[in-house]
């Protein structure tokens, strides 16, 4: 929370480097002391206390964000409108006792609270006493826990110290009995657009809103806390949407966090409690894999009782897990939100330094640059505007990857500030990969989804149930007995699969061929053979070649059929080609169908 830089010049905020503050304002002020300096109707909240960073970075600055009591400080003297948190014992003196029974923690004998009744803050402490405010009252302090109104510490902890109530739930929120029910971040938001001051402004005002316990429940990975903070982040958006859609439309809400606390990960489970899962594989020293496992976190702990999903559309609800990376921060997998007025100037892929430029925008008018040495993610690349209604589609599937796969692709090869072609593109949207059985799609059933518009059992490979139980093939959402690259095929246009791995991976495969079992990779290769796709691209020789026959990459068939598939392409007019210098040397204008065949098995080497 220092405002200087290592060589002690003050940090200046972008505005100010590029001449843009407005004025009245200093040019190390925040976006949130720009929007005091003009009159602006403000705000901070935060569910933890209010010098957490996350709010008290908007309005003062620190040695050490351990200051606590110098940052609260700095924020009540600050000049914004309303205040609401916790951290009572941060407005304390040594010796005073608060509302909430603790003892001030304040070494400089001042009471924070007194001196804001003194400006002209009404102060609060319950829901009750939040919800009486009148709506025309202009300066609030809201205190609403001695520390946080959460109980951000590991499920062992809460348990021993006996925060679980009477159904054998864990407490993560509020302290019983003397604070059981702290008002959430959504109900402060909403006691703050309540106001005159908010609802009627019309040039504009700023709230910045903090749920600070989805940070430190991940960290301290306690799933049960991580996944009831973030259903009150979730509120609180709530909340904003409906001011926007109900009460004023000029109003922009974004969303952003600064990094992923524990890396929280979702997978299936079944049995009485979570279990346990594997880690990174780690030789002994035999050169033996020593098995290490972690434990998944359940209800109420490591290796409890499962978390259940609420029921879906059929009334089926499915039993989870967390895995959790580590306890600190991870750069992670973090999805930036926006609704409302300017919404649609949020890129696909942002610098975090581009949520200050947005705000700014919409509070003051101003598009400012990009930093120095930033990409510019507010004026990313365009597609040419098309010229028909229907075309190609190219779909690509880079199985298994997640925002954090890019990043680290990203940081590997071209830094920080480097942009892959993801990044590149134009529109971007959160996938919800569940099935008909589990949360956790498999590869083939992910890519029946992907093939036929209609979701799975785990195991479907285009059935609709194993075959023993008298399973056939997907009716697709279009009402047709085929896939979408059937028929596609069927309406005349051409069509491509290309795989890194063996052609029958689900992910290529399922749009042209069907299966009891993924395994059978001979069968599912020549049934894409069968179908004429018009390019075939990828690897697995072994699928295509009978038993005793060896291949161009030195390994023998595994085909029991004795149909040799290489030789049955080049009768049906397939080019067939194994290397990269075979694959460039193609014409194109001479070429009308085209197998390539480039590994014995997958082309890289997927192994510890």
């Amino acid at each position: 929370m220092k405002s200087q830089d290592e060589n002690g010049v003050a940090y200046q905020s972008l505005a100010a480097l590029q001449g843009q503050n407005v004025a009245g304002s200093a040019p190390e002020a925040t976006v949130l002391q720009e929007a005091i300096a003009v009159g602006r109707p403000t705000a901070v909240i935060n569910s933890g206390f209010i010098a957490e960073p996350g709010t008290g970075v908007f309005l003062a600055d620190a040695e050490s964000r351990g200051d606590r009591e110098g940052i609260t400080a700095q924020i009540v003297e600050s000049g914004v409108n309303v205040i609401m948190a916790a951290g009572e014992i941060d407005y304390l003196p040594i010796g005073a006792v608060g509302f909430f029974g603790e003892e001030g923690t304040r070494t400089d004998g001042r009471n924070l609270i007194e001196e804001a009744e003194a400006m002209g803050y009404t102060v609060v402490y319950t829901r009750e006493q939040l919800e009486s405010l009148p709506a025309d009252t202009e300066r609030v302090l809201g205190i609403f826990a001695a520390d946080d109104t959460y109980n951000d510490v590991p499920e062992g902890l809460l348990i021993q110290d006996g925060f679980v109530d009477e159904n054998g739930e864990l407490i993560t929120y509020g302290q019983p009995p003397i604070n059981p029910n702290p008002p959430t971040v959504a109900e402060m938001l909403q006691a703050t657009l309540n106001l005159d001051l908010f609802s009627q402004e019309k040039d504009g005002f700023f709230i910045v809103l903090e749920e600070e316990g989805t940070d430190n429940f991940g960290n301290n990975n306690n799933a049960r806390g991580a996944i009831d903070a973030t259903l009150r982040a979730d509120a609180a958006i709530g909340v904003a949407r409906d001011f926007i859609e109900n009460v004023n439309a000029n109003t922009f809400v974004v969303t952003a966090a600064d990094s992923a606390g524990g890396a929280l990960e979702v997978d299936d489970v079944s049995g009485p409690t979570v279990g346990t899962t594997t880690t990174q594989q780690q030789l002994d020293a035999a050169g033996e894999d020593s098995g290490i496992t972690v434990p998944l976190d359940g209800t109420t702990g490591s290796d409890t009782a499962p978390f259940v999903s609420a029921p879906d559309r059929n009334g089926n609800s499915y039993e989870f897990g967390v895995a959790l990376g580590r306890l600190p921060d991870f750069a992670g997998s973090i999805v930036s939100k926006a609704y409302g007025e300017g919404a649609e100037r949020l890129p696909a892929t942002l610098d975090n330094t581009t949520i200050y430029r947005l705000i700014y925008e919409s509070l003051f008018d101003v598009r400012l640059d990009a930093p120095e040495g930033v990409p510019d993610d507010l004026t990313p690349r365009k597609a040419p505007d098309p010229t028909a209604d229907t075309g190609n589609v190219i779909f690509i599937h880079p199985d298994g990857t997640s925002p954090s796969h890019y990043a680290a692709a990203r940081f590997s090869s071209l830094g920080t500030d480097g942009r892959l072609n993801w990044d590149q593109m134009s529109n971007a949207g959160v996938y919800l990969g569940h099935i008909d059985d589990r949360l956790v799609s498999t590869s083939n059933a992910g890519a029946v989804v992907h093939a036929y518009g209609v979701k799975p059992f785990a195991g479907s490979y285009g059935f609709d149930a194993p075959a023993d139980q008298g399973g056939q093939e997907i009716i697709a959402l279009s009402g047709q007995n085929a896939t979408i690259a059937q028929q596609a095929q069927a309406a005349g246009k051409a069509v491509g699969i290309i795989n890194s791995g063996f052609i029958a991976e689900p992910g290529t495969g399922v749009f042209l061929a069907d299966v009891d079992n993924r395994g059978e990779t001979e069968a599912i290769t020549a049934e894409i053979l069968d179908q004429r796709p018009d390019v075939i691209l990828g690897a697995g020789e072994t699928d295509y070649l009978p038993v005793g026959t060896v291949g161009f990459f030195g390994e023998e068939g595994t085909r029991t059929d004795g149909r040799n598939l290489i030789e049955e392409a080049e009768a049906a007019g397939y080019e067939v080609v194994f290397t990269r210098d075979e694959l460039l040397a193609v014409d194109p204008t001479k070429t009308d169908r085209l197998l390539g065949i480039f590994a014995a098995e997958d082309t890289y080497n997927d192994f510890f």
